[in-house]
């Protein structure tokens, strides 16, 4: 019978290590994914930057667009 409880003793504890390097794997996994997550965010925010700054880059262009077609609307 004490060989039974041994042989428990050993696959719970066998288990329990199983478990707690998968808890560690896991936790090192969510950090790297939230690394990723806050340099995609990072991106992301020069992206919406760069499209800003595009935006306003084209309303000038756009007024230019419209009275060079104007003007060759008077030259036809």
């Amino acid at each position: 019978m004490i060989v039974i409880y041994i042989i428990g003793g050993i696959l719970l504890l066998a288990l329990a290590i199983y478990f707690l390097d998968r808890r560690e794997k896991m936790t090192h996994e969510i950090k790297e994914i939230k690394a990723y997550k806050s340099e995609i965010d990072a991106t992301n925010q020069e992206l919406d930057e760069l499209i800003e700054q595009l935006e306003s880059m084209n309303e000038p262009l756009s007024k230019v667009n419209q009275i060079s077609k104007k003007i060759l609307s008077y030259m036809k």
